[in-house]
């Protein structure tokens, strides 16, 4: 499924990363290598298909040279959705 450009919000927190990421010359693998995760959980990040996990959003502004309210400050107005 090919999601249209009109969707995708360039100002959510994927597009931060990615934007970051490529600005670094980084691969998605090399972020992960850097993180110690796969670059299939980075390309889920970056297309806002998953959080990045309490644990490592730290260790990934530090990699991406970007402070914490700026990478995550938009995600504390979102409602979270109930476990299921």
């Amino acid at each position: 499924m090919v999601i249209p450009m009109t969707s995708v919000n360039p100002n959510s927190t994927g597009q931060r990363i990615r934007r970051q990421r490529r600005l670094l010359g980084m691969t998605q693998r090399e972020l992960g290598k850097k993180l110690g995760v796969t670059d299939t959980t980075v390309w889920m990040w970056e297309k806002d298909r998953a959080r990045v996990s309490l644990r490592l959003r730290r260790a990934l502004c530090q990699v991406l040279c970007l402070d914490m309210q700026i990478l995550f400050g938009d995600e504390e107005d979102r409602p979270r959705r109930a476990a299921a």
